[in-house]
């Protein structure tokens, strides 16, 4: 309590009137005001205690050092109890939150949270925004706010609709008017888009012009609305529609903002001369290549794709062709040398039947990374010191070219998948030990070693081999210098019993192993091999019962040598379901 400073004053008054009136105490060295002991405090005066009110103060200030001990005993033990009462309070508040929380809705998630697990959950292209919005109106209301899931949208012919279709496909909304896109555009927001434009009809729908004349009117829409600024993502597929450029847009196609371009249809080839923008960001495309007769159309591609073709960021490029004379051929060529930046290559039919003509000039891409060659190829030798998959498909064979080219000294992957050719894919490429070989074969009249017989330097770590007609010799002709493999996959390949002996045996004649003390993992065929997968193919069920004998025989005796064997399966076509 604060002290009473007004008492003070009107006892320093008293003792002055006091020694005015002439009090016999006027001579005292000291003067203190009697000490109270209720809630009032009273200071001293300036005169210095008497012997007698120092020994009785001393003696008060005991007292109250004993009282205030007391006092702080006693808040010390009810602020113990009170901590006590708190955590009981919390515990019982918890138990009571959680018990309401069962007779509540449904833990319900902020909507923010709900749409990125929106957002995850659309990965599947099976689904799409319209199931979300089938389950709660809270997830309707959160499905249709959330705009990242609206952003794929397929421009197609008004027909399908009319047919019947649903107005959604591959989790894309389905537009077949402008005020349909217009709507789709509304949904997604400023998002970025994913456009697909579908140039296929019904087969039964006799209006093919009407439709495209639809589909022209939504691409000139999205034109004329600024929206194409915001396509990320743009696909064309199908070749169905005439008409399509009857009603060319009175801007130009501007897509500043293109990551990837795909375009599958020969037809489209007008739709890709017309973008007339730059594509600062764009990192893949795959473009038809015009055929040869349609000379206008494929200038001014070539023109355009020599300028694409220098974007920085462009990393993976796919080509497919139909119809190559000498002069096309000879114009891709001169645009592919533009392509320093590319990564990723895959050229699909790009062939012409007439003979090579010697010496082959030869494509330098320095930065390589993946070359697919598919469907027909042999008109280019390759400089690629970077290369490190290469795939091979069909009527493809890279041509013998000028010293040190096809020279791959980083090649780690190959895959082969051998068509109605009998060429030898391996005859003019050099490189070191592999180590993935992946072999498939479409046609079963030739074994392997008819078109690959340069196998003595394939030691890969990797080896599969599917749908083949491969006998068991020739397998093990191969095997029998693969000192480095460790993983053998087999998919639906007619082998017996004797590939697991031959895995079994060892590489000395019986006479050097009684001589020899031990008998260890090098001495065994194929020693670091720890991973096989055998779909066995035909035969009957006793001979898929001797060749599973046979197969754990070998797992024994490779065990028993110290090979730690991590996967060991042969597989009937009954095991698998076949």
């Amino acid at each position: 309590m604060r002290p009473k400073r007004t008492t003070q004053r009107a006892t320093y008054k008293e003792e002055s009137d006091s020694d005015l009136e002439g009090s016999n105490h006027s001579n005292s060295t000291s003067e203190l005001t009697d000490i109270k002991t209720d809630d009032e405090i009273h200071y001293p005066t300036i005169h210095l205690p008497t012997a007698s009110e120092a020994a009785e103060t001393e003696h008060l200030i005991l007292v109250t050092a004993g009282e205030l001990e007391a006092v702080d005993a006693e808040h010390r033990e009810l602020k113990r109890r009170l901590d006590s009462v708190e955590r009981k309070r919390n515990t019982m508040m918890d138990r009571f939150l959680g018990l309401k929380a069962r007779l509540a809705r449904i833990r319900t998630l902020p909507q923010e949270v709900l749409g990125y697990i929106f957002t995850f959950y659309m990965d599947d292209p099976a689904h799409s925004p319209w199931t979300l919005m089938q389950v709660t109106r809270t997830w309707r209301a959160t499905a249709l706010s959330t705009r990242v899931l609206w952003t794929k949208i397929m421009i197609t012919s008004p027909a399908w609709q009319k047919s019947g279709s649903s107005r959604r496909k591959d989790g894309r909304e389905v537009c077949g008017s402008t005020q349909q896109l217009d709507m789709a555009l509304q949904r997604a927001g400023n998002e970025s888009l994913d456009i697909q434009i579908l140039l296929k009809g019904p087969s039964n729908y006799k209006y093919r012009k009407y439709s495209g004349k639809a589909v022209s009117a939504m691409i000139n829409s999205l034109v004329s609305s600024r929206r194409c600024l915001k396509v990320h993502h743009l696909q064309i597929h199908g070749n169905d529609y005439s008409g399509l450029y009857r009603e060319p847009s009175q801007e130009p196609l501007e897509f500043p903002e293109l990551r990837t371009f795909y375009v599958t249809s020969l037809l489209c080839a007008e739709f890709t001369v017309k973008l007339s923008s730059p594509l600062r960001r764009l990192t893949k495309m795959s473009l038809p290549v015009p055929p040869y007769w349609k000379r206008d159309v494929a200038t001014q591609f070539f023109e355009a794709m020599k300028r694409w073709l220098q974007i920085p960021t462009l990393a993976a490029l796919s080509l497919e062709g139909r119809g190559f004379d000498d002069a096309t051929l000879q114009e891709l060529y001169e645009a592919l040398t533009n392509a320093k930046h590319i990564t990723t290559l895959e050229l699909n039919d790009i062939y012409r039947r007439e003979d090579v003509v010697v010496p082959v000039p030869v494509l330098r891409l320095p930065n390589l990374h993946t070359l697919a060659l598919k469907k027909g190829f042999r008109h280019w030798a390759f400089d690629t010191p970077r290369l490190v998959n290469l795939t091979m498909e069909g009527k493809v064979v890279i041509p013998q070219g000028p010293a040190a080219s096809n020279q791959f000294p980083l090649l780690s992957s190959m895959n082969i998948v051998y068509d109605w050719t009998t060429m030898d894919y391996l005859d003019h490429i050099y490189f070191p030990s592999l180590h993935t070989l992946d072999l498939s074969f479409t046609r079963k009249s030739f074994e392997p070693s008819d078109i690959m017989t340069r196998r003595i330097d394939l030691n890969p770590v990797v080896l599969r081999i599917r749908k083949a007609k491969f006998s068991t010799n020739t397998l093990t002709s191969w095997l029998v210098s693969m000192d480095l493999l460790e993983e053998l996959v087999l998919e639906e390949i007619d082998v017996n019993y004797s590939l697991f002996d031959f895995l079994a045996s060892y590489k000395m004649e019986s006479s050097d192993l009684e001589s020899s003390s031990v008998a260890n993992e090098s001495q065994l065929h194929c020693p670091r091999l720890v991973r096989l997968q055998v779909d066995l193919k035909g035969g009957s069920p006793a001979q898929h019962r001797k060749t599973k004998k046979a197969a754990k025989r070998a797992i024994k005796s490779r065990t028993t040598a110290g090979i730690n064997v991590e996967k060991w399966m042969v597989r009937s076509p009954a095991d698998r379901g076949a």
